[in-house]
């Protein structure tokens, strides 16, 4: 068409559908706007549907691994009431002024500095005022402390005495009996515990076997920084030693002031290919004493452990645990693909933490003055592991009956 003022062609820009369509002759018929977005939904929503059909295939993997991370961080984000409730449940033995839990996995002793992760110390006011132990404040205004996600309320100064408090620490994903006490009974077992009257027996899932079936791990600790980009803190061996690279000899020195003595008693109670079931019972009470010796000592790190299974001086900081892949397919954490025709596996950050305090033994808090021993028993998540690398734990350890473990 002809512009009358101009003598140039005019085009039209914008046609209707039906222009397009009734112009088009023999070829196909073109899409509107709208025609053309459904048309792109539509095949975006059939891409995302196969993505869903080809990751259906490692469902139970990623599930069994969403289950283990849900675990280790549901009592981040609960309600204090909730640890509460769940704390009450987990009450094993309580008499007079002893009170023992099997303390749940994920679940720290104490909050950190800033108050934001709850704990059970946080929980313990609570957990009285609702078994009765502890009245509430009447009529006048109770002392609160804020943390992330709740109000803590504190017990009158008046009854401090009568309030159960920790009388010793187990790590956040530690799992098994911990004591409390209150009044005059606590600071009896303290100074049991100063005397190492006091007895604990650790079950443990390592990763590997040990050269010998029993014996001693005579091994200083001290506190080392990790370098890297997640800076930290772990124990690490204070071996008094070092190498004279001129004369390439190995000189004995002293011990640091801050090493501390650690000493552990170990048995392997089974084993299989890539993995054990220990016995552990420490004579000393070292932070991350347990840890540190399987790992430094033994070589065979608790399995789950991510900050002891990086070597030591290391410049990356710390990583997952390395896991064989057969491991992880026995713990139904690698599937095949049958499609790309490759292996693929849970990364080892989400395996659990296998350590489990099974029993406890005080002095002169038993029937007639004597031996008091409380056993906690195995969580599921530690059951699980052990019946799927086929490790059992001998009769005379199970829950009720007493604990031994031959330490000569």
């Amino acid at each position: 068409m002809a512009s009358p003022a101009t003598g140039y062609f005019m085009v039209p820009l914008f046609r209707s559908p039906i222009a397009r369509m009734s112009s088009g002759g023999g070829r196909s018929a073109q899409m509107s706007a709208h025609d053309l977005l459904q048309k792109m939904k539509k095949d975006v929503a059939q891409k995302e549907n196969g993505k869903q059909k080809e990751e259906q295939r490692f469902d139970p993997a990623r599930e069994l691994a969403q289950k283990f991370l849900r675990q280790t961080t549901w009592f981040r984000g609960c309600h204090l009431n909730t640890v509460t409730k769940v704390l009450k449940e987990s009450i094993i033995y309580h008499q007079d002024d002893v009170m023992v839990m099997n303390k749940p996995y994920g679940l720290p002793v104490y909050s950190d500095p800033e108050g934001a992760q709850n704990s059970i110390s946080s929980a313990l006011s609570r957990l009285q005022i609702m078994m009765g132990l502890i009245p509430r404040r009447p009529q006048c205004k109770t002392k609160m402390v804020l943390t992330s996600n709740s109000k803590v309320a504190e017990p009158p100064r008046s009854m401090l005495d009568k309030v159960y408090l920790p009388c010793h620490r187990l790590d956040r994903d530690t799992t098994g009996a911990l004591l409390l006490a209150r009044g005059e009974v606590r600071s009896r077992i303290g100074e049991a515990w100063r005397s190492r009257q006091v007895s604990h027996l650790y079950l443990a899932v390592t990763l590997g076997v040990p050269a010998n079936s029993r014996g001693v791990i005579d091994l200083p600790l001290q506190v080392k920084t990790l370098l890297g980009k997640r800076q930290g803190q772990r124990m690490e061996p204070a071996v008094p030693f070092h190498i004279d690279i001129h004369r390439a000899v190995l000189i004995k020195g002293r011990l640091s002031p801050n090493a501390k003595r650690a000493v552990t008693h170990y048995e392997v109670l089974c084993s299989s290919k890539h993995a054990a079931l220990l016995a552990l019972r420490p004579k000393t009470g070292v932070k991350h004493q347990l840890r540190a010796h399987l790992a430094y000592g033994l070589k065979t790190p608790v399995l789950g452990d991510h900050k002891y299974s990086t070597p030591r001086n290391s410049l990356t900081g710390l990583k997952p645990q390395k896991v064989p892949p057969t491991l992880l397919k026995t713990l139904g954490l690698l599937l095949r693909d049958r499609k790309r025709s490759r292996n693929k596996w849970i990364t080892g950050r989400r395996l659990p933490f296998h350590l489990h305090a099974l029993t406890l033994t005080l002095p002169g808090l038993g029937p007639d003055g004597g031996l008091l021993s409380v056993s906690a028993p195995v969580p599921p998540l530690f059951l699980r592991t052990l019946r799927h690398l086929d490790l059992k734990i001998p009769s005379h350890l199970t829950p009720g009956t007493p604990a031994k473990l031959d330490t000569t």
